[in-house]
């Protein structure tokens, strides 16, 4: 096999070497000759070595030596076939259709190798430069992806990121990607971005391809940092323990969530963009934990109370500020998801007038501030007392604002109301 193999470099060597020569001439003739039946053989003589092999470990060697070869004869094929690309000469012309066919057919045994024979071929071996160079629609798809990526809005960061990705598919003298196992992720990665733009518009299509590249298994580093980054930015600074908890407590949920489409990331060295994702998210919760020890301990005095730390007091009972939180959360002055975060905010940051329970539990408020309403009249009447005060007090102390707010109201009411009013 490699006697055939180095008779393939040496007929492609002297067929390419061939300057102003007569397409017609007896020397032409002979070296074409010699090239396609020097392929022909190989392509024959591969079939009867497969064949040969007994074992799964000679077959397995036998079929990594024939691609690497393969691999080095198709790019010096290519280096022929780019000396003669542009040229418009009979005789040029005529040793480019022949690379050209030469170089289909290697590509189309790899291709058969890689199919029949994918337990024993080499994934992480280098790819032909003449696989990039016939894939001509590349830079269409991209543009379409970048174009559709923008459309929807998405994170411009990230954008730059896929743009970058898209970039290592071209024609050039270096390797675009490192191994086979890399140009066929590139593949499957295009194909979900393209069906990603198509899809209609949602109201957060950034994270919904965050999505789709962890459920890929995206391991570039640029995204794990960008990631980070991005959590960062949802977390809100400066807020109590609680807040950034969730927060990271719901992403990791959700990213935990996500289907992965594919084992194997784009570097098969690095970890999947998954776990990377997920530790970094319960490597922030475990810091939250430690400064929440440091700034509000859980025990205190050997009496394993939870210490509070109050930001603020209010003059009122704990379930009159719960039946005051009721009101404003029925009429949408308050929007929270979870009545357990108005529970905890309370317990931990407010203090209470007179409160019949010391240390109010998450529980006790939340039968208090049930369904039901039941609140007694005497509770009803000291929240409406607070805010018949606080109406009082705009009106002694923002006249002017009330005078403009009376201004406006009047001048939208239709003239001939107003008159018939009168």
């Amino acid at each position: 096999m490699n006697e055939v193999l180095n008779k393939l470099h040496i007929h492609v060597d002297s067929f390419g070497q061939l300057k102003n020569f007569n397409p017609e001439g007896r020397e032409y003739a002979k070296k074409e000759s010699q090239l396609k039946e020097t392929w022909s053989s190989f392509s024959e003589r591969l079939q009867q070595r497969i064949g040969e092999q007994d074992t799964d470990e000679k077959l397995s060697v036998f079929i990594k030596i024939t691609q690497d070869r393969l691999t080095d004869f198709a790019d010096k094929v290519f280096e022929y076939y780019k000396e003669v690309e542009s040229s418009t000469t009979e005789c040029q012309v005529k040793q480019k259709l022949l690379f050209n066919d030469i170089e289909n057919e290697i590509v189309k045994v790899l291709e058969f190798l890689k199919l029949n024979f994918s337990n024993c071929f080499n994934y992480f071996g280098k790819v032909p430069r003449w696989i990039f160079y016939i894939n001509k629609d590349v830079v269409t798809k991209k543009n379409s992806i970048i174009s559709g990526l923008e459309k929807k809005s998405v994170n411009e960061d990230l954008i730059v990121i896929i743009s970058s990705f898209l970039d290592k598919f071209q024609d050039s003298g270096t390797l675009n990607f490192k191994n086979w196992h890399q140009y066929i992720y590139y593949k499957k990665m295009v194909r979900a971005l393209c069906k990603f733009v198509e899809s209609p518009d949602t109201d957060d299509d950034t994270m919904n391809l965050i999505k789709r590249l962890i459920g890929y298994n995206f391991n570039l580093v640029t995204f794990y940092y960008f990631m980070v980054d991005y959590i960062e930015k949802m977390v809100v600074k400066n807020a109590p323990f609680e807040e950034p908890e969730i927060t990271l407590l719901q992403i990791l949920k959700n990213v935990g969530n996500i289907r992965p489409e594919l084992s194997n990331g784009y570097n098969p060295e690095v970890q999947p963009i998954l776990e990377s994702v997920n530790g970094s998210i319960l490597h922030q919760l475990s810091v939250i934990a430690k400064l929440k020890q440091v700034d509000i301990p859980d025990i205190t005095g050997g009496t394993r109370q939870k210490k509070a730390w109050h930001y603020f007091e209010v003059s009122s009972t704990l379930e009159e500020l719960l039946f005051f939180f009721k009101v404003m959360q029925a009429i949408s002055f308050i929007k929270t998801r979870y009545n357990s975060n108005l529970y905890r905010f309370v317990e931990r940051h407010i203090k209470t007038d007179r409160t019949r329970n010391p240390n109010p539990s998450p529980q006790y408020m939340r039968n208090i501030f049930a369904p039901s309403w039941e609140f007694s009249p005497k509770v009803v009447r000291k929240v409406r007392s607070w805010l018949t005060r606080m109406i009082a007090y705009i009106d002694a102390h923002f006249p002017d604002q009330l005078r403009i707010l009376l201004i406006i109201l009047i001048l939208r009411v239709p003239a001939d109301l107003f008159y018939s009013a009168a």
